[in-house]
């Protein structure tokens, strides 16, 4: 719930309850609740602007998700903490975070995850310059999400093509 106030731009109220929801969450010693919460006050930080406060609460959870041992928490938050440092203009650590997503995307056999990721990537490789490199994971990143018919695909097909033009302008 408190999510869907922080999404709906009811920032405030969104991180009053996820406050709450931590305390009791740490009170009890229910680690699924912390992370979650943890995660959430990150975004509620991603959607007023604040990446480097967004990174610092996905690390908490990130560690809470690791102490528990949980891949799929753990590549959620190494995601999200990616996005954060990208939007925050630190590429290589953008770039660190989304390549332990991908390992473990695809050490759970996550074609979906993987696929985001290696696009995810991508973007971060062509904002440092890397644009060749950047078409190359993004065309594996099209060719994964077209293989599940995933809707992002299209997003990631006209990204690539736009690349390869201004690529090939800057022959």
């Amino acid at each position: 719930m408190s999510l869907t106030y922080i999404l709906s731009g009811e920032v405030a109220r969104g991180v009053k309850i996820t406050e709450e929801l931590l305390a009791t969450a740490r009170r009890s010693k229910d680690w699924q609740d912390e992370g979650d919460a943890l995660d959430n006050l990150g975004r509620a930080q991603e959607v007023l602007g604040n990446f480097d406060k967004a990174a610092t609460f996905y690390q908490q959870s990130l560690a809470v998700f690791r102490r528990a041992k949980d891949r799929r928490g753990e590549s959620t938050l190494l995601g999200n903490l990616g996005n954060a440092y990208l939007r925050a203009g630190k590429h290589a650590e953008a770039i660190e975070s989304y390549k332990a997503d991908l390992k473990i995307a695809r050490e759970l056999g996550e074609p979906r995850g993987e696929g985001r990721t290696l696009y995810n990537l991508s973007v971060a490789l062509w904002e440092t310059g890397r644009g060749h490199e950047a078409v190359s994971e993004a065309g594996v990143a099209l060719a994964l999400l077209e293989s599940i018919k995933d809707v992002s695909a299209q997003e990631v097909r006209a990204q690539v093509a736009e690349w390869k033009v201004l690529l090939a302008h800057q022959l």
